[in-house]
């Protein structure tokens, strides 16, 4: 009769495995092995990590505020005060202008500094206008971007308009809410489409000055604006 020696491996963690080879005539156990994400060499299984933060460089920003107002915007002024005020709130340095006409200036006039200006949407950025020259050009891509880096989406479709007064050609249009400073709903001013890259992003519709829409906004200077901690959220 053949005797067979059986030697069993009591778990502590995960599963165990026991090799066993016959020698003279006997089964004996080799070795257990542990199942508990190491090898048989006993070196830890590789940990997958998540793609590394982008390094920021300096250059111009522009972005579509997350906030929608009516045509009341208090005049130029007061669109260049909301393009601050959403900017500094989500940490971007620099100073900040609404790209708004009104009957004594001109959209483009107002826009300082020589870019290229980009658009951030999580850790991607594109480069929207690649100088001054360009800003009576089509965008390269559509300004879906917020301040916060969070995108646009096309529906729905009223949360893409944008109060801009400015043809494509970057001159006044004439239809600016009284100036900025009306938002009766027998006024109207002049919309953009931040989901497009061609002559709408800026000049596309007509909108009774009750209603809301975003606003442009052009940083005058060059900035580092560092990128958030964590990936963004798919």
């Amino acid at each position: 009769m053949l005797w067979f020696l059986l030697i069993g491996c009591v778990p502590s963690l995960g599963l165990l495995e026991s090799r066993c080879e016959e020698v003279g005539g006997k089964m004996v156990r080799e070795r257990c092995v542990q199942d508990s994400g190491r090898g048989e060499d006993d070196t830890a299984l590789p940990t997958t990590t998540g793609p590394e933060r982008p390094d920021a460089t300096p250059g111009q920003y522009v972005f579509v505020t997350d906030g929608q107002f009516d045509g009341s915007l208090g005049g130029l002024s007061g669109g260049d005060a909301k393009c601050q005020l959403s900017a500094e709130r989500a940490g971007m340095p620099g100073t900040y202008r609404a790209w708004l006409s009104s009957s004594q200036v001109d959209g483009r006039q107002r826009i300082e500094g020589e870019g290229p200006w980009r658009n951030r949407i999580g850790w991607t950025e594109a480069v929207v206008f690649g100088s001054k020259e360009e800003l009576v050009q089509f965008p390269a891509t559509a300004i879906r971007g917020t301040e916060l880096g969070e995108r646009v989406d096309d529906f729905p479709t009223f949360d893409t308009y944008v109060w801009t007064g400015t043809l494509q050609n970057g001159v006044a249009d004439g239809s600016d809410c009284n100036n900025w400073g009306n938002n009766n709903s027998d006024v109207v001013g002049l919309i953009g489409y931040a989901n497009v890259d061609d002559g709408d992003w800026t000049e596309a519709n007509g909108q009774y000055c009750n209603g809301e829409a975003r606003l442009y906004c052009f940083s005058t200077d060059v900035v580092t604006w560092p990128f958030p901690e964590e990936p963004p959220e798919e």
